[in-house]
C-alpha cells in the first residue's frame, strides 16, 4: 500500500475478508459478506483508477457476484471521464447491491432492463459519467441471462448466447435451451420455450430504432416454429413492423396462449375455454404495418394475419350449448377479426355443412361470435341439438316436446356475446320435408306430411305457412311471435270429425262422422297458454239425440277453448266448449289428452267439474231414452267409450221420458257409473216410477231394481205396434222387486222376480205377482238362439176372482169365485213378441162359487164365451131366464189346448143349482172368432112338480112327480136340455139351436 498527498495511491492485497464494510468516495457503504482474491488498485496522478483482480470471489447480500473471476480495467470519474473494464464469471443479479451502492443503477440501461444472469468475457467501455455515459459499448457471453421488458422491447429469462451493443445499436445471438420471453405489450402471458435461438440486430439513432430479426427459432411442448422480420421506429409513435412466422403444428387448445393482446381479453378467454382438442397445422403469421393502427381495421395501414388448418377440433362456443365436434377447418385471424371456415363438423352426432364462426371485432368491449351452419339429416337428430341447448328453454320447452321423423334441413345462425349481460341470439330456418311431428305434452294431434319453413329465434317462432295433415285432413299453419314473446299459431283446415273430437271432446267423438272445416289458434309461452277452436260443423254428422244430433248438411257452431288447469293438476288442461245452444261443457284433460274430469250440460249449464269422471246434466222437454241410452252408453268407457273406468253421473230432469214403449212423467233421476265392472246405478223419481235401479254391464248384464211403485200401460207396444228396440236387446240377469205395480192406473199387486242367464237361454224363475185377491207364480224361459222362443209356466191361485178381475178393470165381469188357473204358454221370438196369433200351449181351470155377471164381450172375450149371456132369452119353457142376467156356478172346470192363438177344449163344465153347462169347441183370439157347441141342462124338476101340484091343488101328484124325478135322475131336465152352436165374431156372436132352422137372434145384447 502506498500513499500520496495523504491518501492511498496504490493498493495491492491478497485478501480474504468476511463481513466487511467499505465506503468508496461519493458512494454508499458497501457490505462485503465475503471478499477473497488478489486485488490491485492504483490511483493515477490525473485522478483515474486502474484495477486488476484475479481469483476474485465476491459475495453480496444476495449471493456470489464473482466466482474466481478476473477484472481488469481503468476509469476516470467525472463528467469528462470514462473507462474500460473486462470481466469474467460475473453474476449480474448478485452484483446488483454493489451497483446500487456505487450509483451505477442510475444508468438508464441498467434501470430499464435490470439484467440478471451469468456473464462471461465481458467488455465494457464508456465515456462520460458512468451513470449517464455519452457513449458506451458492451460485449459479453451470457448464460441464464434475463432482463425486464421495457417499452416496445421484450424481456427474456434463461437466455444463453452473445450480445454486443452500444448507444447506436447492437446484435443479440441466442442459442438456449429452456427460456422464457415476457412481452406484456403484446402477449398477456409469458411464453415458455424448450429451445430458443435468435439472431437479432438493431440500430438506434436518437429516437429512431431499427430492429432486424434475421431468424428466430422456437419450440416447446405446444409448438415449434420460426420468425423473421423487422421493426422500425422513427420518432414518435409505436413504429412499424414487418414480421412473418410459421409454426408446423400446435394443439388447438393452446392457440389462445400465443395470440397477441389485441384479440381482446374476452376473445382470448373464450378461445382458451372454447377451442378444445384437435391440432392446428401449417400455422402462418404475418404482421406488417404501422403499429399505431394495429390491428389495422379494414386492412388500412397494415395487415395482421394468423392462419392455420384445424383438424379434429372441438369448439365449445358457449357454456350450456352443445359443442361442435370433429372440426376440420381453416382458422383465420385477420386484422381486427377472426374467422373459422369448416370443411367438416358435427354436433350431437349430426353432420354440419358450411359452418363458419366469425368475430368481427376481436378487441371490442363486447365481442360477438357469429356462427352459421347448415344441417341435412333426420329431424329427430336435429331436435336433439335444441333439447341439449338453452334454445329449448328460450322457447319455453317447445322444441323439447317435439317427437319427429323423416328428413329435414336447417340453416342455423347464432350470435354469442363473449362479454356483458346480453343474451345469445338465435335464428334457425327449418325446412320440413313431409315430416311426422308429435308435440308431446301438448293437446295437439300427430302432424303428418309437414312441409314448409319454420323460423325460430331466441324469442319464438314464425312461419308464413306450413302445409300438413292432421285429424285425417289437410291443414295450413302459420306462426308468429309477438313482442310479449308469446308464440301464436293459427291453423285452418278440413278434419275428420271423430278424430278431432276424440282429441278435444272425447264424449262426442263416437257420435261424429264426416269432415268439416275448423279454424283454430293456440298460444305457447312456457308451455301451452291457450287453444281456441271453432267450426260450423257443416259436413259433419252427429249421431246423437236432439238437440245436438244433426245431419251432415246442417250447421251447428262449435266454440272450444283450452287453457292450463290450476296448478294442483300439473300438466293438465282445462277445456270449455259450447255447441250452439244444445250442449256446453267443461273438461279437464291430461298431458296426453286423456279425459280426467268433465261436466256437460244439455238444456242447462254444466255443473262444477267433479274430482274425476264425467258429470252430465240433462234437461229437455221430452227425452226418448231409447235414443239417449246408446249415446250415454258410449260414455261409459266401453269399446268406443270416452273415459275408461272413470265415474260417470247423469242428472236427468224432464217432464216426459219415454223408454221401451213406456212413458214417465215429471222425471228426476240421477244415474251413476263407477267404472269398475261397468256398474250403473239410477235413483229414479217420477209420477209412474220411484226407486233404485242398478245395472252391471258385464256380458249380457245384470239388472237389480227395487221400486216402490211402477205404473205401466198395456199392451207394452210402441207406436206403430212394433216392440221397442230396447226390448229386443239381449236380456240381462235380473232381480226385481216392485212394491206396487199398476197397469192402466190400476194397482195389480206386488211383483218379485229373479232371472238368470245360461248361454243363449234366459230364465225367469221365480216370478211372483201377489195381491190380496190372488197370487200368480210361474217361470219364463227365453231361448234367444236363432229366431228365439219363449216358454212360460204359470199358476194363478185366486181367492176372489171378481175382485181380482176388478183390479184389471173388469169389475162387472165376475163376482166371487175361488180356484186356480194354470198352464203353459209359448210363442216364437222374445218377450216383446207376445202375440195372440202365435200362442201355443195348454191351460186348466178349476173354480168354484162364482158368478158370471153380464159381460161385455169386447172387454172379456173368453169370459163372454163362458157366461152364456148370448143364449136366447126366449127359451120355450121360461124358467125366469137364469142365463141372461149372469150365471152363478158351484164349480167351473175345464182344460184347453192352445195352438197359434186358437184355444180348443173338448169339455168345459159349469155346474150350478140352476143348470149344468157343457161347452166344447174353439175360440180364435187372433181373429176374434168362435166356434162353440153349448149344451145346457136346466135343473127344472122340482119347480115343475111344485108348479103342477099347486095348479091342480093335488099335493099327492106333486109329491109323486118329485119322487119320480129323483128316482129317474132329473128326466125332466134332460128332456128340456138344449144344444146350441155359437159362431161368428166375439163381438157379434151368432147363436143357433141345433136342429132348428133359423138362427136365434139375440136382440139388444150386442156390445
Amino acid at each position: 500500500m502506498s500513499f500520496s498527498d495523504g491518501s492511498v495511491s496504490s493498493l495491492q492485497a491478497d485478501v480474504s475478508v468476511r463481513d466487511a464494510a467499505y465506503t468508496p468516495p461519493s458512494a454508499r457503504e458497501l457490505v462485503l459478506p465475503q471478499l477473497q482474491g488478489k486485488l490491485q488498485l492504483d490511483r493515477q496522478f490525473n485522478g483515474s483508477y486502474k484495477i486488476a483482480a484475479s481469483e476474485l470471489t465476491l459475495a453480496s447480500s444476495t449471493g456470489l457476484a464473482f466466482d474466481k473471476s478476473s477484472i481488469k480495467g481503468q476509469w476516470q470519474p467525472g463528467a469528462k471521464g470514462g473507462g474500460e473494464l473486462t470481466l469474467d464469471n460475473v453474476d449480474v443479479g448478485h452484483l446488483t447491491p454493489f451497483i446500487h451502492a456505487l450509483g451505477v443503477d442510475a444508468n438508464p440501461l441498467f434501470a430499464r432492463f435490470s439484467p440478471r444472469g451469468a456473464l462471461h468475457d465481458v467488455t465494457l467501455a464508456w465515456k462520460g459519467p458512468v451513470e449517464s455515459p455519452a457513449s458506451f459499448s458492451v460485449k459479453s457471453r451470457f448464460e441464464a441471462l434475463g432482463w425486464q421488458p421495457f417499452a416496445d422491447l421484450p424481456g427474456v429469462a434463461g437466455a444463453a448466447g452473445r450480445i454486443e451493443f452500444s448507444e447506436t445499436g447492437g446484435r443479440l445471438e441466442l442459442d438456449t435451451g429452456k427460456a422464457e420471453v415476457v412481452y406484456p405489450a403484446v402477449f398477456a402471458q409469458a411464453l415458455p420455450f424448450d429451445h430458443l435461438s435468435a439472431d437479432v440486430s438493431w440500430k438506434q439513432q436518437g429516437s429512431k430504432l431499427d430492429i432486424a430479426l434475421r431468424k428466430v427459432a422456437f419450440a416447446n411442448a405446444d409448438l415449434s416454429g420460426e420468425l423473421s422480420g423487422s421493426y422500425r421506429r422513427s420518432g414518435e409513435g409505436a413504429g412499424s413492423v414487418d414480421l412473418s412466422a410459421g409454426i408446423a403444428q400446435i394443439k388447438a387448445a393452446r392457440v389462445a396462449a400465443y395470440l397477441p393482446r389485441h384479440v381482446g381479453e374476452h376473445t382470448s378467454s373464450w378461445l382458451r375455454q372454447g377451442l378444445q382438442d384437435g391440432i392446428a397445422r401449417n400455422v402462418r403469421m404475418k404482421l406488417a404495418g404501422n403499429l399505431d393502427q394495429f390491428p389495422f381495421p379494414g386492412g388500412k395501414d397494415g395487415e395482421f394475419l394468423v392462419e392455420a388448418d384445424i383438424e379434429k377440433a372441438r369448439l365449445l362456443y358457449q357454456q350450456g350449448w352443445p359443442t361442435i365436434d370433429d372440426i376440420d377447418a381453416r382458422l383465420r385471424f385477420h386484422n381486427e377479426g377472426m374467422q373459422v371456415l369448416a370443411q367438416r363438423a358435427s354436433t350431437v352426432g349430426v353432420p354440419l355443412r358450411k359452418v363458419t364462426a366469425v368475430i368481427d371485432q376481436l378487441g371490442a368491449d363486447v365481442p360477438w361470435l357469429k356462427i352459421d351452419g347448415q344441417v341435412e339429416d333426420r329431424l329427430d337428430r336435429m331436435l336433439a341439438f335444441t333439447v341439449k341447448s338453452p334454445l329449448d328453454g328460450m322457447l319455453g320447452g317447445f322444441t323439447g316436446r317435439i317427437r319427429a321423423g323423416g328428413p329435414a334441413s336447417l340453416k342455423l345462425k347464432l350470435e354469442v356475446p363473449l362479454a356483458g349481460k346480453e343474451s345469445t341470439r338465435v335464428r334457425g330456418d327449418l325446412d320440413f320435408q313431409r315430416n311426422v311431428l308429435r308435440l308431446g305434452g301438448l293437446p295437439l294431434p300427430e302432424l303428418d306430411a309437414v312441409q314448409g319453413r319454420l323460423t325460430f329465434t331466441e324469442r319464438g317462432v314464425d312461419s308464413k305457412g306450413l302445409q300438413l295433415k292432421a285429424f285425417g285432413g289437410p291443414f295450413r299453419l302459420t306462426a308468429h311471435t309477438g313482442a310479449d314473446k308469446r308464440m301464436r299459431f293459427d291453423v285452418s283446415g278440413d278434419a275428420d270429425g271423430r278424430t278431432l273430437l276424440q282429441q278435444y271432446l272425447p264424449p262426442l267423438a263416437p257420435l261424429a262422422g264426416g269432415h268439416s272445416r275448423f279454424e283454430g289458434q293456440f298460444v305457447i309461452r312456457d308451455g301451452l297458454e291457450s287453444l281456441l277452436l271453432s267450426s260450423s260443423l257443416q259436413g259433419l254428422s252427429l249421431d246423437a239425440p236432439k238437440p245436438f244430433g244433426k245431419p251432415a248438411a246442417a250447421a251447428q257452431p262449435l266454440q272450444l277453448q283450452l287453457r292450463p288447469a290450476p296448478p294442483r293438476f300439473p300438466g293438465a288442461m282445462r277445456l270449455e266448449f259450447q255447441l250452439a245452444d244444445a250442449l256446453a261443457g267443461r273438461l279437464r284433460l291430461g298431458e296426453d289428452g286423456e279425459l280426467q274430469s268433465g261436466a256437460l250440460g244439455i238444456g242447462r249449464q254444466p255443473g262444477e267439474l267433479p274430482a274425476n269422471g264425467l258429470a252430465l246434466r240433462l234437461q229437455q222437454p221430452r227425452i226418448d231414452l231409447d235414443e239417449w241410452l246408446p249415446w250415454v252408453s258410449r260414455l261409459d268407457g266401453g269399446k268406443d267409450g270416452a273415459h275408461g273406468n272413470a265415474p260417470l253421473t247423469v242428472d236427468v230432469d224432464t217432464p216426459e221420458l219415454s223408454a221401451a214403449g213406456f212413458t214417465l212423467h215429471q222425471v228426476s233421476a240421477k244415474v251413476s257409473h263407477r267404472g269398475q265392472g261397468a256398474q250403473w246405478s239410477a235413483q229414479l223419481r217420477s209420477r209412474e216410477a220411484v226407486g233404485q235401479i242398478d245395472y252391471l254391464a258385464d256380458g249380457a248384464g245384470q239388472l237389480q231394481a227395487d221400486l216402490s211403485r211402477l205404473a205401466l200401460s198395456w199392451p207394452l207396444r210402441a207406436e206403430g205396434g212394433s216392440a221397442p228396440s230396447s226390448l229386443k236387446q239381449q236380456l240381462p240377469a235380473m232381480k226385481v222387486h216392485i212394491g206396487e205395480l199398476l197397469l192402466q192406473n190400476r194397482s195389480i199387486g206386488q211383483v218379485d222376480m229373479m232371472a238368470r242367464r245360461s248361454g243363449s237361454v234366459w230364465r225367469m224363475d221365480p216370478l211372483k205377482l201377489a195381491a190380496p185377491e190372488g197370487t200368480l207364480t210361474g217361470s219364463v224361459q227365453v231361448d234367444e238362439q236363432g229366431a228365439g222362443r219363449v216358454d212360460s209356466r204359470f199358476s194363478l191361485d185366486v181367492a176372489n176372482a171378481g175382485k181380482l178381475l176388478a183390479r184389471f178393470g173388469q169389475g162387472d165381469v165376475f163376482r166371487n169365485g175361488q180356484g186356480r188357473l194354470s198352464g203353459q204358454l209359448s210363442w216364437p221370438g222374445g218377450l216383446s213378441d207376445l202375440d195372440a196369433a202365435h200362442l201355443s200351449g195348454q191351460m186348466e181351470l178349476d173354480f168354484k162359487n162364482g158368478r158370471f155377471a153380464k159381460v161385455d164381450p169386447g172387454a172379456a172375450r173368453l169370459l163372454g164365451a163362458l157366461s152364456l149371456q148370448s143364449l136366447p132369452r126366449r127359451i120355450r119353457l121360461d124358467f125366469t131366464d137364469v142365463f141372461s142376467d149372469g150365471f152363478a156356478f158351484d164349480t167351473l172346470q175345464g182344460k184347453a189346448s192352445v195352438h197359434d192363438g186358437v184355444f180348443r177344449s173338448d169339455r168345459v163344465e159349469m155346474k150350478s143349482p140352476s143348470a149344468e153347462v157343457n161347452i166344447a169347441g174353439s175360440v180364435d183370439l187372433a181373429n176374434e172368432t168362435q166356434a162353440l157347441k153349448v149344451k145346457v141342462v136346466p135343473h127344472v124338476a122340482e119347480s115343475v112338480a111344485l108348479a103342477a101340484g099347486a095348479a091342480l091343488l093335488n099335493p099327492v101328484v106333486g109329491i109323486a112327480t118329485l119322487a119320480a124325478q129323483k128316482v129317474l135322475q132329473d128326466p125332466v131336465g134332460k128332456i128340456l136340455s138344449l144344444e146350441y152352436e155359437v159362431s161368428g165374431s166375439l163381438k157379434d156372436p151368432q147363436v143357433k139351436r141345433v136342429n132348428v132352422g133359423d138362427p136365434v137372434q139375440i136382440k139388444g145384447k150386442k156390445p
